[in-house]
């Protein structure tokens, strides 16, 4: 079981070394590192060439988005499992990460999507990311483990390729909740599940920017709007950096 790593970038020089750099310590599974990149304009592609196998950037003509950029990353990867993570995320021990990805995907042929908790990093973490990720967690137990309709975030996608491709891959047509989108689909013709002995930690860009109050309502409504209506109701997340 090969596995390609995925990472959309745009604008990312502060995070992606250090993102790159944790993916380099995996040794016990076949894997690739693939960087797609939206036309960064500093020095996102200069750092990602040092240490991505293959440095993939969108010259399309449409207005990428977060779909458009995870889509363009899977149209070049070789593997037969594909793990998306945002720029600024860490696998903890990924090593182990992804070699018990692989053997829970190994042992349960009905698995076609996972992924895994998240956090913000204890040195960055405050009260309310503690509250609100346990929160979002505990979401993804449902949505995933009991009643089977499918839930995921950006800091973690892992789809088996073929059924990424039997359902045609990300939405392009959705800028945001794109994510929750592909794993409906997939606990459509098959199992998705969160591991919650896996986790992954990210800075909390976010949050910390914008506030957990804006947040939560931008997720809840993005969410609703793309499970009832199928569309997104803003064009595009601003950018935080």
């Amino acid at each position: 079981m090969k596995l390609s790593l995925i990472i959309p970038t745009l604008n990312e020089e502060k995070y992606i070394e250090r993102t790159l750099k944790n993916l380099k310590q995996i040794h016990s599974v076949e894997h690739e590192i693939i960087v797609a990149d939206t036309n960064s304009k500093d020095r996102t592609r200069e750092i990602a060439e040092r240490y991505a196998d293959t440095v993939v950037v969108y010259d399309g003509a449409k207005k990428p988005n977060a779909s458009i950029i995870r889509n363009l990353g899977a149209s070049v990867a070789k593997g037969d499992v594909f793990l998306f993570q945002d720029a600024d995320v860490l696998l903890t021990n990924p090593d182990h990460f992804v070699a018990h990805v692989c053997e829970v995907l190994d042992q349960n042929p009905k698995l076609v999507g996972l992924t895994a908790a998240t956090r913000v990093e204890p040195e960055l973490e405050t009260r309310a990311d503690r509250v609100m990720y346990w929160i979002v967690n505990t979401t993804f137990i449902f949505l995933n483990n009991i009643f089977h309709v499918g839930g995921g975030s950006g800091e973690c996608i892992v789809a088996r390729r073929e059924a990424f491709e039997k359902i045609g891959g990300f939405d392009e047509a959705l800028p945001i909740a794109e994510d929750n989108d592909l794993f409906q689909k997939l606990a459509r013709i098959g199992r998705t599940r969160i591991l919650m002995e896996l986790l992954t930690l990210q800075p909390g860009r976010r949050p910390h920017a914008v506030g957990w109050p804006r947040l939560l309502w931008q997720w809840q409504v993005n969410w609703f709007s793309m499970t009832f209506r199928h569309k997104s109701v803003g064009s595009t997340w601003e950018e935080v950096r």
